[in-house]
């Protein structure tokens, strides 16, 4: 391989065809049942019943709300889970056990296979103590979400003992950028943020048939860094995409944090490395 995206955008193509299939899911984002006022006559004054309708719905909306946040926050907890078990991966097969090439291949066929095991699984969805909606993710889950961490960790060894300043710098960028974007995502439309799925879907299919050529002919320096450029912009459009598909998936009933947390956890691996790729060249 010639350089970390060559693997980082083809580790991608199992989750861009799940987000695929999700756009049909989150066609009606952004389209709100407006519910118009009940009917009054002139002069009179608004019954109790219809205070206490309203206050219902009040607290009906912020309940919403609130299990939002939650499905978030649990979403964000389990992203960082794994990035930190990528990181304690990353470090084991550094110092301890350092991985040989000729694994190279299969443990990035493994990383995809554990990328469809955890997409391809759906948890059991049930309630906290509170009752907002949550799901229990299974055994045979979770262990995919473990091995794909840990193997994706055992290919970024060698990268990161490369340059470990370099990586932590961009390692702080990128969870920077993943929470700002996140940020961002939440304050725009839905319905113009879904219309996204289908072009940054073609963009990276683009990228990874230009990676694959390079692959076969010497890289040009100006095609290389204007890639790198481009995937960055990608790569940040799809973190504001999934945060907006998230929340819709919430909002459809499918509280399914795992899922979520997959398409954060590409985002940061892809945007890490794009950004070791696009500082790192200076030094090769």
């Amino acid at each position: 391989l010639q350089s970390c995206r060559d693997f980082a955008t083809a580790f991608d193509v199992p989750l861009m065809f799940s987000k695929a299939l999700k756009l049909p899911l989150f066609s009606f984002c952004g389209q709100r049942n407006q519910t118009s006022s009940p009917p009054t006559t002139t002069g009179t004054k608004p019954t109790q019943t219809t205070g206490i309708l309203c206050f219902r719905a009040r607290k009906k909306k912020n309940d919403h709300q609130e299990g939002v946040h939650r499905f978030l926050r649990t979403t964000a907890y389990t992203t960082a889970a794994g990035i930190g078990l990528t990181a304690a991966s990353a470090s084991f097969f550094t110092l301890v056990m350092p991985m040989p090439q000729v694994l190279t291949l299969p443990v990035m066929l493994g990383t995809i296979g554990s990328v469809i095991g955890v997409v391809g699984q759906q948890g059991r969805q049930t309630t906290d103590s509170d009752g907002y909606p949550i799901t229990i993710n299974s055994r045979s889950r979770i262990v995919c979400a473990v091995t794909l961490c840990t193997l994706q960790g055992a290919l970024l060894g060698p990268i990161i003992a490369h340059d470990p300043i370099l990586a932590m710098t961009c390692g702080a960028v990128t969870g920077g950028a993943l929470v700002g974007l996140s940020s961002f995502a939440l304050d725009l439309a839905p319905g113009d943020v879904i219309t996204w799925g289908p072009g940054l879907n073609t963009a990276v299919c683009g990228m990874i048939g230009v990676g694959f050529l390079q692959l076969f002919l010497p890289v040009w320096g100006p095609l290389d860094t204007l890639m790198s450029l481009v995937a960055l912009g990608v790569f940040s459009g799809y973190q504001v995409y999934d945060t907006v598909c998230a929340v819709e998936m919430y909002n459809a009933g499918d509280p399914d944090h795992m899922k979520a947390a997959t398409a954060f956890y590409l985002n940061a691996l892809n945007l890490f490395l794009t950004l070791m790729k696009l500082l790192g060249d200076k030094e090769r």
